[in-house]
């Protein structure tokens, strides 16, 4: 069984710092390592790869993970343990449950009694009422951030207009790996015939429309929360501190 609290540490987390907080950062590195850019793409494209790899198992990343967490996830899912995977994730994202809670809370506070029931809902493992809630909350506060639809592939609506208009983004923000994941056809968005290939996989629409009557899991609740945490981490610039004392009580 994989355990991800054995494997190897590091400083470095997959998504670091945003680059709104740090500025000039470009500069500054360039000085430090004269090649920096060029590690950073290489190091882009395996992280790339590796998410979207991860994506396709219906999990989103947690900034919180290091490079060489996501690296050791990815190799067990190429070697076929993918269930012993799903349950390391499903402990990774119920360790780290209130945090997620309070961090989504003040960075939307006007939603928070939606995370609060949905959280209590898959405490209560009453997986047929969290699920829904995590996935639309997902698809409302991408939209609400970004005026384009999470869901949809669409060009003109979608992510995908999203992809091309989000230009040369600084390397330090999660967002751009985050833009670059979500754009892939994964198995959240897939169409009929695509999610006949993979039932077991988490689908909005077959949740949201009443086609999946399986969805009420464990695994599939942990990678609707997963969604949910990568796209609001990812997303929002709303600072995270002072908004605590004011939901600490009410979450």
């Amino acid at each position: 069984m994989l355990n991800l609290s054995t494997l190897l540490t590091a400083s470095s987390r997959i998504f670091v710092t945003p680059a709104y907080l740090i500025p000039d950062v470009g500069a500054m590195l360039a000085k430090l390592v004269p090649n920096w850019q060029i590690i950073l793409d290489q190091l882009d494209e395996r992280e790339r790869a590796a998410l979207v790899t991860l994506a396709n198992q219906g999990w989103y990343s947690d900034h919180e993970f290091t490079i060489p967490q996501l690296f050791s996830m990815v190799n067990a899912i190429e070697e076929g343990l993918v269930k012993d995977v799903n349950e390391v994730l499903c402990d990774w994202y119920e360790e780290r449950l209130r945090q997620i809670e309070l961090d989504l809370s003040a960075r939307h506070p006007h939603r928070a009694r939606f995370f609060r029931d949905a959280f209590e809902a898959h405490k209560e493992e009453k997986y047929t009422l969290s699920v829904p809630v995590f996935l639309k909350q997902a698809d409302g506060i991408f939209y609400e951030l970004t005026g384009h639809q999470l869901y949809s592939r669409r060009k003109d609506k979608g992510i995908q207009k999203l992809t091309a208009s989000l230009g040369s983004e600084a390397v330090t923000s999660g967002r751009a790996s985050v833009v670059h994941v979500l754009s892939q056809p994964l198995p959240i968005s897939s169409s009929v015939s695509e999610r006949r290939r993979a039932p077991d996989l988490l689908n909005r629409h077959a949740v949201l429309h009443g086609e999946d009557l399986n969805y009420d899991t464990r695994t599939q609740s942990c990678r609707a929360i997963s969604l949910l945490n990568c796209v609001s981490w990812a997303f929002c610039k709303r600072p995270i501190g002072a908004a605590y004392t004011e939901i600490i009580d009410t979450v």
